[in-house]
């Protein structure tokens, strides 16, 4: 036996030990797919057991699909479960897409897809399209209808909108039509309301749906009894006033009553939960409530202190007090007057005098300078030396020698 038969030899006892091995292995390990079932638009990965082909044995150690774009499988005898990625069968050549999904057994499980627009990386080309139309349930399927083709939805669309059958739908998601049925994988929608069910829902009003919308009355509108008041608004009597009361008739207001805000045409007659007793409200309101209400004269709330009138006596003696008042007012004002002339009388007195007495000194003091032969500007800095302002010692000066 040469070399290479005998490296053969080997390989085949190392397969034959381990296979019976992998094919005998159980585990408990939890069946888990990453994009949750059949999804043929989302690349996922199902970790679990694979089921034998030929028996109830369950395999583990095998990978499916590494590769995205082609059919691929490899073992590892180190894993204690298998891996199956979504994987196109040959991207290049075909549209099969091997979708996996964990089936009710626990194990890991396959199905083939032919995809509308090709493979590609473990996942169906997609193709989204917008399809608006109306809501219907065929048997079990939920069908949006529009110009007489029939949608057949899958994806978000679930069993909790079969309540809004009728109305108007838009869904937007992947094209999934065949052949032979149109099928649509949304991945969003909306529910529009659907005029002409005799329901005024909210999104309709009279203007876009009048067989299903009447006429409202806006906010502080008159109305009548049996008219309608637009959404959140109640209709209130007039409550026209008699004597004290409120006379209710078929005629009102549509009001935001309710709102805890004493609106116009609101009083504690029609609308007591928003205005409360002995506000203003342009309704009297006579309850005992402790509170004179400002809507009543006083003789008709007894709530409310009844004040007499003052007498003409009551007049008399605020006008005499006034004029007293007055009278030592001016006399004040006059006394500090003449005290404040007689204060600027003597102050100027007193200046005169001592500007008097300053010309005498200072006069003095340029005779006897001059005589003793001292020229106008030593003069002039001897005075401003001994600290004498050099303005009045310039006055003096001029004055002296212009004689």
């Amino acid at each position: 036996m040469n070399k290479k038969q005998l490296r053969k030899s080997i390989w085949i006892l190392l397969i034959l030990i381990f296979i019976p091995v992998i094919f005998a292995q159980e585990s408990n390990i939890q069946c888990k797919d990453s994009d949750n079932g059949i999804n043929y638009y989302i690349k996922g990965e199902v970790k679990g057991e694979l089921k034998r082909i030929y028996g109830e044995d369950k395999l583990v150690g095998i990978i499916i699909g590494s590769n995205p774009n082609k059919i691929s499988l490899v073992y590892n005898h180190s894993l204690n479960y298998s891996l199956f990625y979504d994987h196109c069968y040959d991207n290049e050549t075909s549209k099969q897409l091997n979708e996996a999904y964990c089936d009710e057994n626990n194990t890991i499980k396959s199905i083939s897809y032919n995809c509308l627009y090709g493979c590609q990386d473990g996942a169906c080309i997609t193709h989204t399209i917008t399809i608006e139309g109306y809501l219907k349930l065929i048997g079990d399927n939920i069908i949006i209808q529009t110009n007489n083709l029939n949608y057949r939805i899958i994806g978000n669309l679930t069993e909790e909108i079969k309540q809004y059958q009728g109305k108007r739908t838009i869904a937007a998601g992947y094209n999934q039509s065949t052949s032979y049925e149109l099928i649509i994988y949304a991945l969003d929608y909306e529910i529009f309301p659907f005029c002409g069910n005799q329901i005024c829902e909210q999104g309709e009003d009279y203007q876009n749906c009048s067989q299903d919308c009447q006429l409202c009355i806006e906010e502080g509108d008159f109305a009548l009894k049996e008219q309608i008041c637009c959404s959140g608004l109640k209709w209130v009597d007039a409550c026209y006033i008699l004597d004290t009361k409120c006379e209710k008739n078929h005629t009102g207001y549509c009001t935001n009553c309710g709102d805890n805000i004493c609106n116009q045409h609101e009083n504690n007659y029609n609308c007591p939960s928003d205005c409360r007793t002995g506000i203003k409200d342009n309704i009297c309101d006579t309850m005992d409530d402790g509170i004179c209400d400002p809507d009543c004269k006083p003789e008709k709330d007894s709530n409310c202190e009844i004040k007499e009138s003052p007498s003409l006596l009551f007049y008399i003696k605020s006008l005499l007090i006034l004029i007293v008042l007055a009278l030592i007012l001016i006399s004040i004002l006059l006394l500090l007057y003449f005290r404040s002339e007689k204060i600027k009388l003597e102050l100027e007195k007193k200046q005169s005098q001592k500007r008097k007495k300053y010309a005498k000194k200072i006069n003095e003091f340029f005779e006897n300078a001059v005589k003793q032969g001292y020229p106008q500007d030593q003069i002039k800095k001897m005075l401003i030396d001994q600290a004498w302002p050099e303005k009045i010692v310039n006055d003096y000066c001029n004055k002296f020698f212009k004689k």
